[in-house]
Parts: C-alpha cells; sequence; structure tokens
C-alpha cells in the first residue's frame, strides 16, 4: 500500500523529536521495516515513492469508456464475443486476459440480477 508523502514526513519528524520507533509505529499504523525504509530514503535524500514497476495498461480511460458502452449495448455477449466487437472497428489487437481485467475493472458481469 502506498503511503503519503505527508505521512512520511510526520512519521519522521516525530522519530526526529524524540520519539522512539515503537511509539512512531504505533501512532502512524505502519510497520517497524516501513519506517526503516522511509528514514533511509530520507538520509538518500528522497521522500518521493518509487514508481510502480509494470507497463502501462493497453486499455486506457477513453477506451473504458467505449468498452462500458459495448458491454452495456451487447448485455449477454461473451468475452470471446466481446472480444471479436472490439477488435473489429478498432483494429487493435487485444488479448482476451486484457479484455478480461478491462471489464472487471468496468464493475462489469454476467450474472442475472433479480
Amino acid at each position: 500500500m502506498k503511503r503519503s508523502l505527508d505521512l512520511r514526513e510526520r512519521a519522521l519528524a516525530s522519530l526526529s523529536s524524540g520519539m522512539s520507533r515503537w511509539q512512531v509505529c504505533l501512532v502512524f499504523g505502519i510497520h517497524r521495516s516501513t519506517l526503516g525504509r522511509w528514514h533511509k530514503r530520507q538520509q538518500s535524500g528522497t521522500l518521493q515513492s518509487k514508481p510502480s514497476p509494470g507497463a502501462k495498461r493497453v486499455l486506457g480511460p477513453e477506451d473504458e469508456v467505449r468498452l462500458v458502452a459495448q458491454l452495456q449495448a451487447h448485455p449477454d455477449a461473451t468475452l470471446d464475443d466481446h472480444l471479436r466487437l472490439w477488435q473489429e472497428p478498432q483494429q487493435a489487437p487485444v488479448s482476451r486476459a486484457t479484455l478480461g481485467r478491462a471489464i472487471l475493472r468496468a464493475g462489469w458481469t454476467r450474472k442475472k440480477r433479480a
């Protein structure tokens, strides 16, 4: 879980003011190893978060808007049907897994609602 820069600064300021590591961890709800990493990062010059690893999403927010419209237009289609429908006008290859994750992020389900 990412922690805000403000939380890091306040926790390290409390540590510098004389509060024990145990007390800082208890007050700020962090683990002692997290406090240690923050302290080490502070000594190296920056408290900023490191960038998250991994590639950027293939389907961005504007694509997800179009995907939701497709899902609403074809509510009973299977994942393979949606993949075929997506790739016809887009001319952009998207894997089945990528489209499946995008559908889950959109909160779409094929479960019947009573």
